[in-house]
């Protein structure tokens, strides 16, 4: 049993963020016999392009008789011709907050890409959802908002377990790229900008000055 988990991941760009979670839901998948997946991004971009492409380059990767057993569409994984033993990547939209809905198998895992961008809407439903015993909730996100649902699972005290990974300490991100980004967005004195701490290091920007309620001031410093 995998009990309930709820993990929250901010990372910088360039980290591997998205081939992660493709490894991950395949390892679901077939480690999981009945296993659904729910996985939404808060574009079609996201959704189509980068996690559902990234998964169909790990998914060729493995022996063929475990390619075969995986029948794809766009947007839907449904494996060895059971309809309820599948991957589902559908968009995460205010209006239509139902992506990660309907999920009720022995094993659930719900994946949300670019987290800080999806609407809270959306994760209520969600929750309201998850009525079994063994779910995994991951979100991952470069920390772009300062408020919603992403923003409040990396706070200190959450219930998830939190996750950091900066771009400095990936293998795979050119250093190049930090050294454009710090020339592009310069510092401001020993702090780095919000756009290196956004991008690069996987940091919030400006929480220290925000309020518990996530409100920064408007003027500082004045009498």
């Amino acid at each position: 049993d995998i009990a309930k988990r709820w993990i929250t991941a901010r990372s910088g760009h360039g980290v591997g963020k998205t081939s992660v979670m493709s490894v991950i839901a395949i390892h679901f998948l077939w480690c999981f016999p009945g296993a659904q997946i729910g996985m939404t991004a808060n574009s079609e971009q996201q959704v189509e392009d980068i996690f559902m492409k990234e998964f169909y380059v790990w998914r060729s990767k493995l022996p063929e008789f475990m390619q075969n057993s995986m029948i794809q569409t766009a947007d839907h994984i449904q494996m060895e011709d059971d309809k309820d033993w599948f991957l589902r990547a559908q968009v995460a939209r205010p209006e239509k907050p139902e992506a990660l809905a309907g999920l009720h198998g022995s094993y659930v895992l719900i994946i949300v890409d670019e987290a800080s961008g999806v609407a809270d809407k959306v994760f209520e439903v969600m929750k309201g959802a998850l009525t079994g015993e063994n779910f995994i909730v991951g979100y991952w996100s470069n920390p772009t908002r300062n408020e919603g649902e992403f923003y409040q699972s990396n706070k200190e005290g959450s219930s998830y377990t939190r996750l950091k990974f900066s771009s400095r300490e990936s293998p795979i991100v050119k250093l190049g790229y930090i050294q454009k980004m710090e020339e592009d967005y310069p510092s401001n004195g020993a702090q780095h900008s919000d756009e290196v701490k956004i991008r690069v290091d996987g940091e919030f920007a400006g929480v220290n000055e925000m309020d518990d309620k996530g409100w920064m001031p408007l003027f500082a410093n004045l009498n």
